[in-house]
């Protein structure tokens, strides 16, 4: 589903996808959005940041709240701000105007690999299934299910889009020296910039977040070299 106000853009993504064998269903307003969401299901969203009567990042906060359903936003915007909005909310991929439509399938390809054919329908949302489903390291749970973590005392800690999937993998590479731009791609879901250093930030919050009773901290810094996860995964 395209929700994109920009009518002429709307049409030349429309004509490329459909060419790539994809069936789209468009809406230019959230009126509009609405509507067909009641009537469709959906293999992935592909959101406009900014529309005249709504907001593309609210909406894909809600989407995520109720499916792991994939979702792209599409966006004028190019600061790394914003990008990182985007991603905390629950986006899988963020791509700034103007793009090729090369890029724009590449990257739609990407995201549907990774939900492995979870959908979207109102009636029914649906939510992709991990291998495994809890995971354990210095008594702390990580339930990569509800994409919920929980205290040494059971108390539910909240992380966002990205803390959770940097999480992920670092209790899937514990006590191994993990790079930035290898986070970083665990995070965003794609390659990334490698002069990006937005991971420090992740790193930061989520290491204040996996905290208890002054015990030390969980990821150690590696100078030049990266982050390791010191706990033992039980």
């Amino acid at each position: 589903m395209l929700l994109e106000d920009d009518l002429s853009a709307a049409e030349e993504i429309i004509e490329y996808l459909e060419l790539d064998g994809y069936t789209v269903i468009h809406a230019d307003s959230m009126k509009k959005f609405n509507e067909l969401l009641r009537k469709h299901v959906v293999d992935l969203f592909l959101l406009d940041r900014i529309l005249p009567d709504g907001n593309g990042l609210e909406e894909a906060k809600a989407l995520r709240k109720k499916s792991d359903v994939g979702i792209i936003l599409l966006t004028g915007k190019s600061g790394e701000m914003d990008r990182v909005i985007g991603l905390e909310i629950g986006a899988d991929d963020y791509i700034t105007k103007p793009y090729s439509s090369h890029e724009l399938s590449a990257r739609i390809s990407g995201v549907l690999r990774r939900t492995k054919g979870v959908t979207y329908s109102c009636n029914q949302p649906a939510v992709r299934q991990p291998i495994s489903t809890k995971v354990k390291f210095s008594d702390w749970i990580l339930d990569l299910n509800s994409r919920e973590l929980a205290d040494p005392e059971g108390k539910k800690v909240h992380l966002t889009a990205g803390e959770f999937n940097l999480l992920k993998a670092f209790v899937h590479a514990p006590q191994r020296v993990l790079s930035r731009d290898y986070l970083l791609d665990n995070v965003y879901g794609r390659d990334t910039d490698g002069y990006d250093r937005s991971i420090d930030g992740f790193v930061s919050r989520l290491r204040s977040k996996l905290v208890n009773q002054g015990s030390k901290s969980l990821i150690k810094s590696v100078r030049n070299a990266g982050y390791v996860f010191t706990a033992k995964i039980d």
